[in-house]
């Protein structure tokens, strides 16, 4: 404006002044512990603790063997059950019997899984007594998960309801001498069960066969 004073825009520092003046802005820093990953802090957490106390793949394998091991051991007893009906069955071959206790491990409460496992059965009704012997001992394992317990009470109970047909009427005359001693089993792992959901839907999953 005129008589005015005329405004001057402030000097402007040079450029290599405003670098420095960033750098020395304090920022923080990032540290990491294999050159590529931050290193993040834990809460209240040893991490070589941590690694020691986790099992390792190789670890959990073994176990897992040794389980199917400890469980085969169990399976192959009952020696006495089937005495009693010596002369009266044909054994079933080792690669038969393989393959009915992988069926046995792998079961599940899939309708097609439980219907192969029966499929297997009837077809073998020369063996009824061993198929009994190998089921009942596969359902009183303590260590056996509460859902394969559920889905080889389901495959009994398909069992019995075709053992109508012909030459399978020994399956009933071999459940008749084990389901005592099934359902005690049952009946025991039920009053171990600390949950009260797990505890009622085993004991429905139960009744419900019956």
């Amino acid at each position: 404006f005129q008589p005015g004073p005329l405004w001057l825009p402030p000097p402007i520092a040079p450029v290599t002044n405003q670098i420095t003046a960033m750098n020395a802005i304090s920022t923080p820093k990032l540290t990491y512990s294999n050159s590529s990953a931050p290193e993040i802090p834990s809460a209240d957490v040893d991490v070589t603790t941590a690694q020691n106390s986790s099992p390792s793949l190789e670890t959990s394998a073994t176990q897992e063997s040794t389980h199917r091991s400890d469980e085969k051991v169990k399976i192959d007893g009952g020696q006495a059950f089937l005495a009693k009906f010596k002369g009266r069955y044909k054994p079933l071959s080792d690669k038969e019997r393989d393959e009915f206790e992988d069926k046995l491990r792998k079961l599940t409460t899939s309708k097609q899984l439980i219907k192969e496992s029966m499929g297997f059965c009837l077809d073998h009704t020369e063996s009824a007594p061993e198929i009994v012997q190998v089921i009942t001992e596969s359902l009183t394992l303590p260590e056996t998960p509460i859902p394969t317990k559920i889905s080889r009470l389901y495959l009994v109970s398909d069992i019995l309801h075709n053992s109508g047909l012909p030459k399978a009427s020994n399956f009933r005359t071999g459940f008749r001498e084990t389901l005592p001693q099934i359902f005690e089993s049952l009946n025991e792992k039920y009053r171990s069960i600390t949950g009260r959901i797990t505890a009622e839907n085993l004991k429905e999953s139960v009744l419900s066969v019956l």
